[in-house]
């Protein structure tokens, strides 16, 4: 073997060590992340009990405090909400490339809200939008109407029905 080929030999090897410790270090990463997020959760949780037992002391009676607690929670859920949707059109942002009305944007919103910027990602949907193909994108909304019933895949009809109305939105000028 010349020194040539030992050498690019050599390299090979060094590139798939690297290669798997990066691999190794990105799931590690991942991991983190994970648990940086149920770090937050537990957190938050203990928060609100400790919130919660608070408002008990300060309230007066069980009605008093049941109705602090439900406008408490309900707070929190809109909070909760609206950082979900920002997520959810900053990556539809980073996904669709081409300039979209208001309408297409609400639409394209409420599907990566409920179904994941992965789901965009991947779509057909994503793909004809970016090609400027406004209306068959549009029309891709009523093909994510399955989901499982007792582990098989089935239409459900209430997943029809949204999808109707998101294709609906997503149409209007």
């Amino acid at each position: 073997m010349t020194q040539t080929a030992a050498a690019v030999k050599g390299l090979g090897r060094e590139a798939s060590v690297s290669s798997s410790a990066l691999k190794g270090f990105s799931g590690v990463l991942a991991g983190l992340i994970s648990l940086q997020g149920v770090s937050s959760l537990i957190q938050m949780a203990e928060a609100y009990n400790e919130m919660a037992e608070r408002v008990q002391m300060a309230t007066l009676n069980t009605a008093e405090f049941n109705m602090v607690q439900t406008r408490l929670l309900d707070t929190a859920n809109k909070t909760w909400r609206d950082a979900d949707l920002a997520i959810a059109d900053r990556a539809l942002r980073r996904l669709i490339t081409v300039p979209l009305n208001d309408w297409q944007r609400a639409a394209l919103i409420d599907f990566t809200y409920n179904l994941g910027a992965g789901n965009l990602a991947e779509s057909t949907m994503r793909r004809k939008f970016n090609a400027g193909d406004y209306a068959g994108g549009c029309a891709e909304l009523g093909r994510w109407v399955k989901g499982r019933v007792g582990g098989v895949l089935v239409t459900l009809p209430g997943l029809v029905t949204r999808r109707e109305a998101d294709t609906w939105v997503c149409l209007r000028r």
